[in-house]
């Protein structure tokens, strides 16, 4: 299950080209105990679909003439609810989701 919170990572991220590389614990002493839970592949292959997802959306709200007109709204005011980052629509910091 992925969380809020690395929900909101992804989002930030996804306008980024990066690499995400493994290292071996006794090189890493800081490691977070966390990252030797073993099934650490299936949070993997769950993150690489939400990455999916995130494009799908952007795609889809560049089509949407409504999604559209949010877009141009929030990058001229600011202090309405909705707010853009990497393309993704935001309202009170949920993804706006076209229909």
């Amino acid at each position: 299950m992925v969380t809020p919170e690395q929900q909101k990572w992804v989002a930030k991220l996804l306008g980024y080209d990066y690499e995400i590389l493994y290292k071996l614990g006794r090189e890493n002493s800081a490691a977070d105990a966390l990252s030797h839970v073993p099934g650490s592949q299936t949070l993997n292959a769950l993150f690489v679909s939400q990455a999916k997802i995130w494009e799908e959306i952007k795609i889809a709200s560049i089509d949407d003439a409504y999604m559209t007109r949010i877009s141009k709204l929030a990058a001229i005011k600011s202090g309405l609810p909705y707010t853009n980052c990497h393309g993704l629509i935001f309202y009170k910091n949920r993804v706006v989701v076209p229909p």
